[in-house]
C-alpha cells in the first residue's frame, strides 16, 4: 500500500480530475467495518451528441482505512482499465461529432442517475480543482509520479 501525504495527495487527485473533467461518479454501493469504508460506483462519461447513448460508465471500487480525528490513513483505488479506455475513446469521438473542444464543456453531469437530492443542482458544475491552473492535466500513472517527484519503482 502506498503512502501519500496530504499535499501529496491534493496534487494527485487535482491532476488527475484535470486530465478527465468529464468524468464523475454514480455511487452504487457502500459497506463500513469498523475502520473500512468500501465503495462501488460507476465513472461516468456524459454523451455531449444526440447520437448514441447517454453516456458510458466503467466500473470503480475504492476501500478506504479511518484514521480518526477526520482523517484517513489509506485508500486502494480500483478501475476497470479497458472500460475507462473504451469510454475515453467513445466520448472523445462523440465530441468530435459534437463540435465540443474545451474540456469543460464536456462536464455536462447530465445523467447522474439516482443520486441523493443534496448532489442535484442546475447550476453549472465547478469543481475546486478548476481553480488549481497552475496544475498539469495527469491522465497516466507516470504523469502523477513525476508531479510527486517519485520514481515509480520505489512506490
Amino acid at each position: 500500500m502506498t503512502r501519500f501525504r496530504r499535499p501529496e495527495v491534493d496534487l494527485w487527485i487535482n491532476a488527475v480530475m484535470t486530465g478527465v473533467p468529464e468524468i464523475c461518479s454514480v455511487y452504487d454501493w457502500h459497506t463500513v467495518d469498523d475502520d473500512v469504508v468500501v465503495f462501488h460506483c460507476q465513472n461516468r462519461r456524459d454523451n455531449p451528441h444526440d447520437e448514441g447513448p447517454e453516456y458510458w460508465d466503467f466500473a470503480g471500487l475504492s476501500a478506504l482505512w479511518y484514521a480518526g480525528d477526520v482523517l484517513w490513513r489509506a485508500d486502494e483505488d480500483y478501475r476497470d482499465r479497458d472500460g475507462a479506455r473504451r469510454t475515453s475513446i467513445d466520448d472523445s469521438a462523440a465530441c468530435a461529432r459534437a463540435g465540443v473542444t474545451d474540456p469543460i464543456e464536456r462536464m455536462t453531469r447530465r445523467h447522474r442517475g439516482a443520486a441523493p437530492p443534496w448532489v442535484r443542482t442546475d447550476a453549472e458544475p465547478h469543481p475546486t480543482w478548476l481553480d488549481r491552473l497552475e496544475l498539469p492535466a495527469a491522465t497516466r500513472p507516470s504523469q502523477i509520479y513525476a508531479l510527486l517527484g517519485r520514481p515509480r519503482d520505489l512506490v
